[in-house]
């Protein structure tokens, strides 16, 4: 009787084991480009017609703010590295 119950045990718990030991898949990730101006709240979606890349113009000695909406469905993100290139001019890179 005492060991039939180790063995029901057993058994009950080794789908368990066996699901935490299966690789859990990468989020989803979503990422837009915005206005400095526009608000992001952090239920926001993803919107229809989203900016994938960002144009901006500005005069020597000026600054033009931008912000980037990353988002991953379900999961917090760590370790988010952004690589930027470099600016381009219209004849050269600045």
């Amino acid at each position: 009787m005492f060991m039939s119950r180790w063995y029901s045990l057993a058994l009950a718990a080794t789908p368990l084991l066996l699901s935490l030991l299966r690789p859990v898949p990468a989020p989803e990730l979503t990422w837009w480009a915005t206005s400095s101006l526009e608000k992001i709240h952090p239920s926001d979606t993803m919107p229809e017609k989203a900016a994938h890349v960002v144009k901006i113009q500005a005069a020597r000695n000026e600054f033009e703010p931008f912000q980037l909406a990353l988002r991953a469905q379900g999961q917090n993100l760590e370790d988010v590295d952004v690589e930027v290139s470099n600016l381009q001019g219209k004849t050269e890179i600045l």
